[in-house]
């Protein structure tokens, strides 16, 4: 089930997974000293969410089609480029109405599968397109004429505070 925890909520599932919850309080202790454990907390909950946004499986996250709120530009080789808002984190899945599968998806502008795509009897066909994503902008490799964006799927930068995600990743705390 897809939910959005605030940090508060976020912050006790964090602590009855890591074992630092429920709370002994049948006794009592008073320091003066000690560690700020709520920031050590934080930070590896954020550290962790933040991996999670960039790594998992898609159905574990809070994905957007935002086909709709984009533009997409392309030149007479087939290379279509689509300038992506901020926010936007990662890239899930583009698909093209031409095209009979969606894109192979590669955030590597120097790996040898984005290389390809630089000479056009080297890089991908409309039979198996290639999308980069690099710098804020997705180029789409090959675009015919008549194509057009039909799925541009995206994980968002999440506003402060908030914890958007499926309630199953929980389960890899």
């Amino acid at each position: 089930m897809k939910t959005t925890l605030s940090q508060p909520e976020m912050i006790a599932r964090w602590r009855l997974h890591r074992y630092h919850e429920p709370l002994r309080n049948d006794c009592s202790v008073t320091r003066t000293d000690g560690i700020d454990l709520d920031s050590i907390i934080v930070t590896e909950m954020e550290a962790w969410y933040f991996n999670l946004l960039d790594t998992a499986p898609p159905d574990l996250l809070v994905t957007a089609d935002i086909s709709s709120e984009v533009a997409m530009s392309r030149d007479s080789d087939g290379v279509a480029r689509i300038p992506l808002p901020t926010g936007v984190r990662r890239v899930i899945e583009v698909g093209v109405s031409s095209w009979p599968c969606p894109a192979q998806i590669v955030t590597d502008p120097h790996s040898a599968t984005a290389r390809r795509q630089r000479h056009k009897f080297t890089r991908a066909g409309s039979s198996s397109p290639v999308a980069i994503h690099s710098g804020g902008v997705l180029t789409l490799y090959s675009v015919p004429q008549r194509g057009r964006l039909t799925t541009l799927t995206v994980v968002r930068d999440p506003e402060p505070g908030t914890y958007p995600l499926d309630t199953r990743a929980l389960a890899l705390i």
